[in-house]
């Protein structure tokens, strides 16, 4: 989805994002394994769970060894996001944590801006990074 995404940016745009490298639970498999924790390179992501809440509920523990909440949502922005064909209507939207003790599931923010979880073939929004 990300690189969907990133191909539907303008080329202009596109040329000056930079990467960064992100720590995500990689494998899941119903453990909170230190060694899921793997490092990937992106140019456009979705935030973790603890990147979001600054807390962990459903992620693996040891994600947040290598995160730090965003300053967005640590200055008490909002995680509420709306619907795209109904923006009076609250949507809950995905993050990129797995559920660590859940092999078919991953964290999301619910409609009320909490931590939540939804089964991998539930739709879902979601709110994609950049680093500029």
């Amino acid at each position: 989805i990300c690189s969907q995404f990133k191909n539907a940016m303008p080329s202009d745009l596109q040329d000056i994002l930079r990467s960064r490298t992100i720590y995500t639970d990689n494998t899941g498999g119903k453990t909170n394994n230190a060694s899921n924790v793997t490092a990937t390179t992106d140019t456009v992501y979705i935030p973790s769970e603890f990147e979001v809440q600054g807390s962990k509920t459903y992620a693996n523990s040891y994600e947040q060894n290598h995160q730090q909440q965003l300053a967005y949502y640590k200055n008490g922005a909002s995680k509420i996001r709306y619907k795209n064909n109904d923006t009076s209507t609250a949507a809950w939207w995905w993050v990129r944590s797995s559920r660590y003790n859940d092999s078919y599931s991953f964290c999301a923010v619910n409609s009320f801006g909490m931590h939540s979880s939804h089964n991998a073939s539930h739709a879902g929004g979601f709110a994609p990074l950049i680093t500029l």
